[in-house]
């Protein structure tokens, strides 16, 4: 096999960032195509085979021109880069394939503040879950220490469930929740999809779950429920597969859904599938963007969503995140969004080389409701807050890890977030 030789020009201002302290992202390099690096000034002489010296040579251009935009050169940066020539792909691309949601309604300025809580109200909603046999054992009233009203009202029940209505949430958790926290073995992955890839239980549709979510969100009081972000069908096959899976046992312990290192402890069988449902909340027919958001005033947005768990038999638990009512405005809106281009450009920019070189893919565009405090304090005890119409980017990372020349990917699904006058930018990852 012929040894081929290669020759670039790594100016000095750039060689400490690019080659790394004592040389480790070079040294890296070479184990990873088995090829040698000469350093003679600023020339570099690199030899090995065709291929090999072709794709060093492309990692190397790749963390230059990293390096030449001010950015500095981090283990991640390199990894990544060396994954995405194994790939034979370009490691600065950002992909487009979405579905842009315009509404045809007129975006308006609502004021908006948390619901706060009704006590006869409240007692009402948690006589929702005491039914079948199970009855309401405890009921322990919070009250807020500046004003005396009452901040929140847990109720607990003899099966120990639990339901919590508070100022700005309601939340029910029956103990198949507590126990399975059926919410982190949906974050323990990054590609959802492949490892739970079912859109529908067998014997119990889709649609027959959504049905009874939407039920007891209207029993509950929640209004403006409205299209589904996200689902997962959680069958007993593949949350098997999970609990088996080496790498999952720490954040399962970590959590107490395992108590050791003991996978048997819980166990998935066909009684216990459910449905996790993440529902938009709307005001006025336009979706709440259901990702926490900060603007450059320092004002800052909740997440607004609702989440809820449908088993066979029961609901396994619901969480209305950001519980509000209009109070006043719905005066139409002066302050415009951005172009749908120019929203894009200040993603692209934003996310450029962010938190290493990465591939992108933007999956949805869509116009929402952005709700802003209006006042607030270093622990945001802000009640009041008013709506911005928003462009919100939902989009996939994928990012990947190098070991013993092997590339390990993962996705991850995040959202942001923008519009003009604020300048709302947003990076969160998915609440899934």
């Amino acid at each position: 096999m012929s040894v081929a030789q290669a020759v670039m020009e790594i100016p000095a201002a750039h060689q400490l960032n690019v080659f790394g302290q004592f040389d480790c992202n070079i040294k890296k390099i070479e184990r990873a195509f088995g090829v040698t690096f000469v350093n003679r000034g600023e020339t570099i002489r690199l030899s090995g085979t065709e291929e090999a010296v072709g794709k060093a040579r492309s990692v190397v251009d790749t963390l230059l021109e990293l390096s030449r935009r001010g950015n500095t050169v981090t283990e991640q940066n390199v990894d990544y880069t060396i994954s995405m020539s194994f790939s034979e792909k370009s490691s600065d691309v950002l992909e487009i394939d979405a579905d842009v949601y315009r509404t045809d309604k007129e975006f308006k300025s609502y004021t908006i503040d948390y619901s706060g809580v009704d006590s006869a109200t409240a007692d009402k909603h948690a006589d929702v879950f005491a039914q079948d046999g199970k009855e309401l054992s405890d009921r322990k009233e919070i009250l807020d220490k500046t004003t005396g009203n009452v901040r929140n009202i847990r109720y607990f029940y003899s099966d120990g469930s639990s339901y919590t209505e508070a100022y700005n949430m309601k939340m029910y958790t029956s103990k198949d929740a507590s126990d399975r926290k059926y919410s982190l073995y949906v974050r323990l992955e990054k590609d959802k999809k492949d490892y739970l890839p079912l859109d529908e239980l067998e014997d119990f549709s889709k649609e027959e779950a959504e049905k009874r979510a939407r039920q007891y969100c209207d029993k509950l009081g929640i209004t403006g429920v409205g299209d589904v972000i996200e689902y997962f069908a959680m069958d007993a096959s593949h949350m098997t597969e999970i609990m088996n899976r080496e790498e999952n046992v720490q954040d399962l312990k970590y959590s107490g859904s395992l108590k050791s290192d003991n996978k048997e402890e819980i166990t998935w069988n066909k009684e216990d599938e459910v449905y996790d449902f993440l529902f938009y909340k709307n005001i006025e027919g336009i979706p709440v963007a259901w990702a926490g958001a900060k603007s450059n005033k320092v004002n800052y947005s909740n997440a607004c969503y609702v989440r809820v768990v449908v088993g066979r038999d029961d609901i396994k638990s619901i969480a209305d995140n950001y519980t509000y009512n209009i109070t006043g405005g719905g005066s139409p809106e002066n302050n415009q969004l951005c172009t749908l281009e120019d929203a894009i450009t200040a993603f692209n920019t934003d996310n450029q080389y962010s938190g290493g070189i990465m591939k992108i893919k933007i999956t949805e565009i869509r116009q929402v409701y952005c709700p802003l405090a209006k006042v607030m304090d270093d622990y945001y005890r802000g009640t009041e807050a008013v709506t911005y119409p928003v462009w919100q980017i939902t989009y996939e990372v994928e990012s990947a890890t190098v070991k013993d020349g092997t590339a390990y990917r993962g996705v991850t699904k995040s959202t942001y977030i923008i519009n003009t006058t604020y300048n709302i930018s947003r990076k969160m990852d998915s609440q899934s």
